[in-house]
């Protein structure tokens, strides 16, 4: 079992560090086909704010962990191997041919398709799918689309009395600052997924040895604020015929089945380092708004090799993808640029806040199109933008069709 959970982590860092190069044309390519920045030097800054926006939250992180299966016991470490093979087959696809497709839902696709085919369909929850994943993949890019355009039309009002030296030279330094925005934004929101991914690892794990995580005190949260939530959470169990075990809620009984179970040494000697554990906050999709739900909190050691991975892969950068950002969808001028950049962070950073794995891919390229379309339906290349958007249609079901391959294989192979 611990061989297995090494090597999904070790193969998530790796779709981590994929996702790197394959998304860091989100945040460079309009700098770069502007002259703003060299490649090399975009891909290092990029990287770098990458690295720091993967440190800002686990809100995303925590959605991936706990809120597409009913029951983390339903999925083993051969479930996350084969969503990860899914997820990964299609970014190498995608960027192998220049298309800027969605890392995000490469990997919602491919823990889809793993689940079913492991568990079946009961297994996964379609309703998140649909409120958090099917929703914004339209949402997103609309408002990206309509944002980038208004900002481009009030931008070209200020600037409409300026001197074109002055407009082209201020419109790079904010486009370099943008760009820094929105690769601290991607990281907010795209290494959280793969967060998510080791952290739902682990407490599939410990579903495998009997164990639940822990449930501790939100962050803030008073020792007698958190024994009435733990009581209130203790009934809402109760009603629903599922009751909590002294090893959720109480440390000492944790160790004590810790030490009885067949978990590793190395997990029962450093368990409070390198598990995850569970909080309770509001869970606004109750029948009364007042009830609660668990929120998986992200081991710190995840956190930290996950941001890594995703700052050397975006600093091994996307030639291919850049490309095709930069220049095929249509020819960007400085201000556009900025207007793009801006447009995206801002929708990226709003769905981050909330916890929605968003794509960042989706939501660039549809601001690239909205700031473009102040030229002109006829300015945007339209073809290429169609090819993209097949990319974006394809993603769900092509990447849990490989994913419900490769279980089907690993069953095959490890039973």
């Amino acid at each position: 079992m611990l061989s297995l959970i090494i090597l999904v982590v070790v193969v998530a860092l790796l779709f981590d560090f994929i996702n790197g190069f394959h998304d860091a044309a989100n945040a460079v390519a309009t700098s770069v086909s502007t002259g703003v920045m060299s490649v090399r030097t975009a891909v290092i800054v990029s990287g770098l704010c990458n690295f720091l926006g993967a440190l800002s939250g686990t809100a995303v992180a925590s959605f991936i962990a706990s809120g597409l299966v009913h029951d983390a016991g339903l999925v083993t470490p051969l479930v996350v191997l084969a969503a990860l093979i899914g997820a990964s087959t299609w970014n190498l696809l995608t960027w192998w041919w220049g298309i800027p497709s969605s890392s995000s839902h490469a990997l919602v696709g491919g823990l889809a398709g793993a689940v079913v085919g492991f568990a079946g369909t009961g297994a996964f929850v379609w309703t998140k799918l649909i409120d958090k994943v099917l929703i914004p993949l339209v949402q997103s890019p609309l408002v990206g689309f309509a944002l980038a355009f208004v900002v481009m039309v009030v931008a070209m009002w200020i600037c409409r009395r300026l001197r074109p030296h002055l407009v082209t030279n201020g419109s790079r330094v904010l486009q370099f600052i943008s760009a820094c925005t929105l690769s601290y934004a991607h990281g907010q929101n795209d290494a959280q997924k793969v967060m998510g991914v080791i952290a739902l690892t682990l407490t599939a794990a410990l579903a495998g040895w009997g164990l639940k995580p822990l449930i501790v005190p939100a962050r803030g949260a008073a020792p007698t604020e958190h024994a009435a939530t733990l009581a209130r959470y203790e009934a809402q169990s109760l009603a629903a015929g599922k009751p909590l075990t002294d090893q959720r809620t109480d440390a000492g009984a944790l160790h004590a089945a810790l030490q009885a179970s067949a978990a590793p040494g190395i997990v029962k000697s450093s368990y409070d380092l390198i598990m995850p554990t569970v909080h309770l906050e509001k869970d606004k999709a109750s029948k009364d708004g007042k009830g609660l739900k668990e929120a998986t909190d992200i081991p710190l050691w995840a956190i930290v090799t996950c941001a890594m991975a995703m700052c050397l892969g975006t600093i091994a950068g996307g030639k291919k993808i850049i490309k095709t950002m930069g220049t095929k969808i249509i020819k960007v001028s400085p201000l556009q640029g900025f207007a793009a950049q801006v447009s995206g962070t801002a929708v990226i950073m709003v769905m981050s806040a909330a916890g929605t794995p968003l794509s960042t891919t989706h939501c660039i390229t549809a601001s690239i199109m909205g700031a473009g379309t102040t030229k002109g339906l006829a300015a945007v290349r339209w073809g290429t933008a169609l090819n993209i958007i097949v990319a974006w249609v394809l993603t769900l079901p092509a990447s849990a069709l490989v994913a419900w391959l490769a279980i089907q294989a690993l069953k095959a192979c490890f039973g």
